[in-house]
């Protein structure tokens, strides 16, 4: 069964229902499968067979709705699993990526975010940790970053409470631990500073 008109690619169309849910080839080489509510896909398996990439762009629908969210009712899942099996020493990678496109990074800028969410006893979603991974200098050949791990402080605020940055020198990473003069830091085995342990003060 071939639909096409005279170029192959063009107005043809197979649609369902109305004209806005419809499978097209919608350039050379490329089927788009267009519906204006809902692509339902429904089976045990989903298998997806891409020779060179899988690209989810959710921003070219509107600016309101990239957002991809995975739920189950089930104990202990969603589950993701990015499996690397190559027979050698490396590894899966999971990249979160900031790009300006044409603009220059910034210091500041966030490379990426990782927020962890749950109930409090009020059913009310809330923050309760979050990783931070920014730029701390975007200097072309002096490039630095900065991590942050952070929690619900008290109060529902997020504060940091483990900071690593770039330092001043080269092959310099400076750490912060704490946040004000009230935090605690305990460490149960020994502190060695500068090659020196020390196991009581």
């Amino acid at each position: 069964l071939l639909l096409s008109d005279d170029s192959g690619v063009g107005t043809t169309k197979l649609m369902f229902g109305d004209s806005a849910t419809f499978i097209q080839q919608q350039a050379d080489g490329e089927l788009g499968i267009d519906a204006d509510s809902l692509v339902n896909i429904t089976a045990p398996t989903l298998d997806i067979d891409a020779s060179t990439a899988v690209t989810i762009d959710t921003a070219a629908i509107t600016a309101t709705a990239d957002t991809i969210t995975m739920t189950s009712a089930n104990a202990d899942d969603p589950l993701v699993v990015i499996k690397n099996t190559a027979n050698d020493a490396t590894g899966a990678r999971l990249r979160l990526e900031k790009d300006r496109a044409s603009s220059a990074g910034s210091d500041g800028d966030d490379a990426g975010i990782i927020e962890f969410f749950a109930s409090d006893d009020a059913s009310a979603q809330t923050e309760f940790a979050r990783i931070t991974a920014e730029v701390a200098d975007a200097s072309n050949g002096a490039e630095g970053g900065k991590i942050t791990l952070s929690v619900a402080t008290h109060d529902g605020e997020i504060q940091p409470g483990l900071i690593l940055t770039d330092g001043s020198a080269e092959d310099e990473v400076d750490v912060t631990i704490g946040n004000g003069a009230a935090s605690v830091v305990s460490v149960p085995g020994f502190i060695s500073i500068g090659g020196h342990s020390i196991n009581d003060i």
